[in-house]
């Protein structure tokens, strides 16, 4: 019977690993002797709700924990034979990017909005591998992640990008230097369906082809269940329970696991005993008799683009909105589904007059085609909004 072979080194393995932050009320642990490996060519899922330390965990590994709430209070994080919490700021700086990379949750907060990408690209190159061939590398790394008409986006800029391009910007960005490490912080959270297929289909087969171990964060255990090889199941600051994916998914021990894959959506589950109570047909003819809608859409068309504007001179028009008409009645709730691009949003911003369009919207009745902005301000007392991103939306400074 032959000996059995030695396991291989781990790329990377943090011991007991604990971060605190400084609050008003003094200090206080918010990751506690974590501990875990990463196997080479390996996925490795990090799991759990948010607060959980997830991210937390992440900028650890990176040496990006803002100094000032947060810092290291013991523990090792080992990057072959080098504890990187030992390392400077400028043996930091080598290593992200060219050792381990990330690609953060939301990329628009990420890129540069006033850098074209192809200068984002060539920087992030030129600062690990050298100037040389940088712009061939670019080009190469864009054709890798499937982007259409690679040599035409180097030359865009991060708004005139779709959120699922975006996200291909960032990982090729991440993988320009050939890491061994990419971390990825919930990179499918802000896409819809199927662009988030197509993202964890592109990080299948870019593993396959640079050979990079992943580390993989998320709060999906639908994504855990299709990418991962281990799982780490965090709560509260804690490793509550790791393993295999088949293990985790088939034989959880922790009750808290248990109760993240009994939260998984499944088809049809909200048809039985389990759905929210409703508001009964009755109760809404009770309120309202009459069945007058509260929302009344009638060939909405919103169009882009126009002679005057600079920006699509010379290029016809684009009609992201074309002819849309609904209703939504008290108590009701419709949902508006489709691909990126597909015109949801556009329609949610018109709706409430925040962008031009043709057609009519009453909103309690009142048709808002027209108004002025000053006259819009009392209907916007019954229709208000909430934004994709919150990071966005909410004043930074306030």
């Amino acid at each position: 019977m032959n000996e059995a072979m030695p396991a291989a080194a781990p790329v990377l393995s943090l011991r007991k690993l604990s971060v605190d932050a400084r609050t008003p009320e003094g200090r206080k642990t918010v990751l506690q002797d974590v501990s875990f490996e990463l196997a080479g060519g390996e996925t490795l899922c990090i799991a759990g709700e948010s607060g959980s330390g997830k991210s937390v965990t992440s900028l650890s590994i990176m040496g990006l924990l803002p100094k000032a709430s947060l810092r290291v209070a013991s523990g090792s994080i080992m990057l072959g034979e080098r504890d990187l919490l030992t390392l400077s700021d400028r043996a930091m700086r080598s290593v992200r990017g060219g050792d381990i990379a990330m690609v953060f949750q939301e990329p628009m907060t990420s890129l540069n909005p006033v850098m074209s990408v192809g200068n984002q690209l060539t920087e992030a190159i030129r600062a690990h591998q050298g100037s040389e061939n940088a712009e061939a590398v670019a080009l190469k790394m864009l054709d890798a992640v499937q982007i259409t008409d690679p040599a035409g986006r180097l030359k865009q800029y991060p708004h005139e990008l779709s959120g699922g391009m975006r996200q291909r910007v960032m990982i090729a960005m991440a993988l320009s230097c050939q890491p061994k490490v990419l971390i990825a912080d919930e990179p499918t959270t802000a896409l819809d369906v199927t662009v988030q297929a197509q993202i964890l289909k592109l990080m299948r087969e870019l593993k396959r082809e640079f050979g990079a171990s992943i580390i993989l964060i998320t709060h999906d255990m639908g994504v855990v269940a299709e990418m991962a090889d281990r799982v780490v199941i965090m709560q509260n600051g804690r490793i509550v329970e790791q393993g295999t994916a088949l293990a985790i998914f088939q034989r959880p021990k922790e009750a808290y696991t248990q109760q993240l894959l009994a939260a998984v959506p499944r088809l049809g589950a909200l048809a039985g005993t389990d759905r929210p109570p409703r508001i009964t047909q009755r109760a809404v003819e009770t309120l309202h008799p009459d069945r007058t809608p509260v929302l009344n859409v009638r060939d909405l068309t919103v169009t882009y683009g126009n002679a005057a504007s600079r920006f699509f001179k010379g290029k016809p028009p684009v009609a992201a909105v074309d002819g849309v008409s609904f209703d939504i009645l008290p108590g009701e709730t419709l949902g508006l589904v489709g691909e990126s691009g597909s015109g949801k949003s556009t329609t949610g911003k018109a709706v409430l007059g925040l962008i031009p369009f043709k057609g009519n919207v009453l909103i309690d009745g009142r048709n808002i085609a027209g108004l002025s902005q000053r006259e819009m301000r009392p209907v916007r007392r019954s229709a208000q909004m909430i934004f994709q991103d919150p990071y966005a939306s909410l004043d930074p400074r306030m």
